[in-house]
């Protein structure tokens, strides 16, 4: 799948989103429903960095808490494989999805996917539920130096601590892509086959 671009036929892995949302989860930590809900309009450019802007404001769209909603930097990795290409072809076709081939359920759009998702782990001989992607990130971004705070507005998690930390402890977008930017996967070389 993401060595040489073959995707799914089956109907729950939704074609691109088989390639693009194990990848996203693995280099931003952000949750499985608030990828599969994404829109064409939810991929940005805020104050000169692309980002995936995470909201529960269109139809069908929802957020797990009000931390959830945030600007997560798309990172390099992504950008250098073609996600940003793929987003502008999605966008040239008139979709409002990002994954115009993925079913989505009314209430839990995740979990088609998440179904999917197991059920191909499981045919490589791997036990991995999805949400252990977004467990990897925290530890990089941790021995990377950055703080708690930053970490949570990555991963959307509520800032705990005192009111000088969840009032006034605000993160810049360029912090938060520092964080991101820590995402890293030494071992991991992936072709960009993307088309």
């Amino acid at each position: 799948l993401h060595a040489a671009y073959a995707l799914p036929d089956t109907r729950y892995g939704g074609k691109e989103a088989a390639y693009w949302i194990p990848l996203l989860g693995l280099f931003t930590g952000t949750r499985l429903g608030e990828l599969c809900q994404l829109r064409t309009v939810d991929v940005q450019k805020v104050e000169g960095v692309d980002v995936l802007v995470l909201t529960n404001e269109g139809e069908g769209q929802s957020i797990k808490s009000d931390a959830g909603h945030r600007s997560v930097p798309i990172h390099s990795e992504l950008i250098r494989l073609g996600f940003l290409k793929y987003v502008e072809g999605v966008r040239k076709t008139g979709s409002d999805s990002l994954w115009p081939a993925l079913p989505l359920r009314e209430g839990k759009p995740s979990d088609f996917f998440g179904r999917w998702f197991g059920s191909h782990c499981k045919a490589l001989g791997l036990t991995p539920t999805f949400h252990y992607l977004r467990h990897t990130v925290r530890p990089l971004m941790r021995k990377a130096g950055h703080s708690e705070g930053t970490m949570d507005k990555v991963t959307g998690h509520k800032t705990v601590g005192s009111i000088g930390t969840v009032v006034y402890d605000h993160r810049t977008l360029s912090e938060v892509q520092e964080a991101v930017e820590a995402i890293q996967y030494p071992a991991l070389k992936l072709p960009a086959v993307a088309p």
